[in-house]
């Protein structure tokens, strides 16, 4: 072997392999647009197209999309628009591997042989790579997205108004992995149902989500205002997935999932589906006394379908208030900026886990075959009186600024307390069941922050800056 690689060596064999993958990469933008105004009516349409060439052989990223926008305004009342955004993306990785195969390479080996054909192996049985390129297989993936959305306002009155939007976004993508059976993995493999490979993945999404609000904004006296606002929400997602992994390819070029032989040892086809559905109205009113007091509260329930069926819907409240001091006439200073006293409590609400935990499920599994079918075994077990993980918190706390905002100081006290935790539940193994949700426990956090912030001051007889934060809390 020793001798082989010498002979090649004084006969000028010096293979460059770092250039055999590489090209001139380059590319290509094109965009066009329109846009116009008259007669109550904004339009805007975009087009672009751009096709980027890699420095690596073979591979491409190509994106493209249109876009259009379309307002109307009637009689200063009532304005409506629309947007839509359609994209796509379509991209290939180089069949010649990642460019580090190529500079570990020895320039004494030659990819080809003496009749001039690709070799599959190089010297210490590494693949060749040049090989691999030419042998049919490829990684590719696409993916599009389209985008609708509706916004409409009304103005009822002064100080009144009616805003309302709807949206809805669908995705669908798509990935592709093939090794071609003549591939130098499949050397010392025997089995032709085992020989050649395609992975496959799909990919779908539909988002449906919508809100109105409709909001009263009055004056009242000097300094004073007043905000009511009232509305609601909904929101629907539904995600799709599946994918596969063939083998058995007889030819390279015959790559389709119909000529797959069988599927992988183990394996079998896979996919998902995630549906959620919410919906929630809230009330919220906003008070400002002469700049100096203000008060604000909110009211909301919402509903999920993530929850179990006795419990979709939970309250929820908050309220706050606060003290100009700066504006009273007894601290009135040229020296202090802001001095502000505040507090607030309330309800917030959380979900944080996958969809359908609250219903009971099963899973077929053909490896337990009975007399009159298929038995199935439970995945989660359901509760229908899953509710909603509330978190009560309350804070105070104060905001000073001197010297035109030179010195600013926060400070903060707070307790958050957690009630109905989401945790799994506990099940004995021999259920073999794999999860189970349940409100359990509770969880408590309270704790003090501050910080304080001096931006520099410069004359001729002093300079100083100082900056400091910090924060202690317990929890339980």
């Amino acid at each position: 072997e020793y001798n082989r690689k010498k002979l090649l060596i004084s006969k000028g064999m010096d293979t460059d392999w770092m250039s055999k993958p590489l090209r001139t990469g380059y590319t290509i933008g094109n965009s066009i647009g329109v846009s116009g105004k008259g007669n109550d009516m904004t339009y805007r349409v975009n087009a672009n197209i751009r096709n980027v060439k890699g420095v690596m052989k073979g591979d491409y990223r190509n994106t493209y999309g249109i876009s259009v926008f379309l307002s109307y305004h009637i009689a200063d009342k009532v304005t409506v628009s629309y947007q839509s955004n359609y994209s796509g993306v379509k991209s290939k990785n180089s069949p010649y591997g990642t460019f580090s195969d190529y500079v570990t390479l020895n320039p004494y080996d030659s990819p080809y042989d003496e009749t001039g054909a690709l070799l599959k192996k190089l010297t210490w049985d590494v693949n060749n790579p040049l090989y691999e390129a030419k042998a049919g297989n490829y990684d590719k993936t696409s993916s599009n997205t389209f985008t609708n959305n509706v916004n409409i306002r009304w103005d009822i009155m002064k100080g009144l108004y009616l805003t309302a939007n709807g949206s809805i976004v669908s995705n669908l993508s798509n990935h592709e992995i093939f090794t071609s059976p003549t591939s130098a993995v499949y050397m010392s493999e025997e089995d032709l149902m085992k020989k050649g490979q395609l992975q496959e993945s799909h990919s779908k999404s539909l988002n449906l989500s919508g809100n109105f609000v409709m909001s009263y904004n009055q004056p009242v006296g000097d300094n004073s205002l007043l905000t009511v606002n009232l509305g609601g929400d909904i929101y629907k997602d539904d995600s799709k997935s599946q994918n596969f992994v063939g083998t058995g390819f007889l030819k390279p070029e015959l790559h389709s999932p119909q000529y797959a032989s069988a599927y992988k040892e183990d394996s079998h086809p896979g996919g998902s589906q995630e549906l959620t559905t919410r919906a929630g109205f809230f009330a919220y009113l906003n008070f400002i006394l002469h700049n100096k007091y203000f008060v604000d509260g909110t009211v909301r329930r919402s509903g999920s379908s993530q929850f179990g069926a006795n419990n979709r819907y939970a309250p929820f409240w908050s309220v706050g208030a606060g003290w100009n001091l700066h504006n009273e006439n007894f601290l009135q200073s040229d020296i202090l900026n802001l001095l502000k006293v505040r507090g607030s409590a309330g309800y917030t609400g959380n979900v944080n886990f996958e969809p359908f935990q609250s219903v009971t499920m099963y899973q077929y599994d053909n490896t337990l075959e009975y007399l009159h079918g298929i038995g199935a075994v439970p995945r989660t077990i359901g509760n229908d009186d899953l509710k909603w993980e509330r978190e009560f918190s309350y804070n105070i706390g104060a905001d000073l600024s001197l010297f035109d905002q030179r010195f600013n100081a926060t400070f903060d006290y707070y307790l958050k307390r957690t009630k109905d935790l989401v945790l799994d539940a506990s099940i004995a193994p021999s259920t073999g069941v794999i999860s189970g949700k349940q409100n359990i426990g509770e969880m408590e956090n309270k704790g003090f922050e501050f910080s304080i912030d001096g931006m520099p001051i410069r004359n001729k007889d002093f300079w100083w800056q100082v900056a400091m934060t910090g924060s202690t809390n317990k929890n339980r």
